[in-house]
C-alpha cells in the first residue's frame, strides 16, 4: 500500500512540474522533434540505461532548458524506459519541490 501511494505521490508530482514547463518546452511539440524523437527510438528499440526494457522516451542529457543549442544533437540523447527517466529525474531534483532544481533533464515526457 506504501508503494501505491508513493507511486501516485510521484506521479502528481510529474504532472505538477509539466503543468509550470515555460515556454522554451514548446520545442517538444514540434514535428522536428517528434521525428527525431521517434526515429532515435527506432535506433534504440531498449533502454540504454538498464539494458533491460523497450524504450519509451527519448531524453537529452544536457538539458534543453539550459543547453538549447544541443536540442536536436544526437550525442545529446539517449532512449529510456519511463522508469528509468523518472529515476533519473528523482536524482535530478524533478521530483520534489518543483522548482527547486530547474536543471532537470528532458526530463520530462519527450516522447
Amino acid at each position: 500500500m506504501a508503494e501505491a501511494a508513493a507511486a501516485l505521490a510521484r506521479r502528481q508530482t510529474h504532472k505538477r512540474y509539466n503543468g509550470v514547463r515555460d515556454a522554451s518546452d514548446s520545442f517538444y511539440k514540434t514535428e522536428r522533434w517528434k521525428k527525431l524523437s521517434a526515429y532515435y527510438r527506432k535506433k534504440h528499440p531498449v533502454c540504454e540505461h538498464c539494458d533491460n526494457a523497450a524504450s519509451d522516451i527519448t531524453d537529452h542529457i544536457k538539458p534543453v532548458k539550459t543547453n538549447p543549442e544541443l536540442a536536436l544533437a544526437w550525442d545529446n540523447l539517449r532512449a529510456l524506459c519511463r522508469p528509468c527517466h523518472n529515476s533519473i529525474g528523482e536524482r535530478v531534483g524533478l521530483v520534489g519541490d518543483i522548482g527547486s532544481n530547474s536543471s532537470g533533464g528532458e526530463g520530462g515526457s519527450k516522447a
